[in-house]
């Protein structure tokens, strides 16, 4: 049903939002790189991007994947 559709996305995005910008904030302490935000989507074709102004959009379903996979993703 729609209902629980739209129980398991805020679901998801919570999660998403515990957990994806603190691994970003390991890799980036770890790689040297900057960042002035990172916001969580449900994006349907990108796992995530970077804007030119620092800006992180990482994609909610990163939950799914294997770490290494995230990892690649985050660096």
């Amino acid at each position: 049903s729609e209902r629980c559709n739209a129980a398991l996305r805020r679901w998801l995005s919570r999660r998403a939002k515990e957990s994806l910008p603190d691994q970003l904030a390991k890799q980036a302490a770890g790689l040297g790189f900057q960042y002035k935000q990172v916001t969580i989507k449900n994006q349907r074709t990108r796992w995530g991007s970077c804007s030119a102004t620092g800006t992180i959009n990482l994609n909610c379903k990163l939950l799914f994947l294997q770490s290494d996979l995230v990892r690649y993703v985050l660096i």
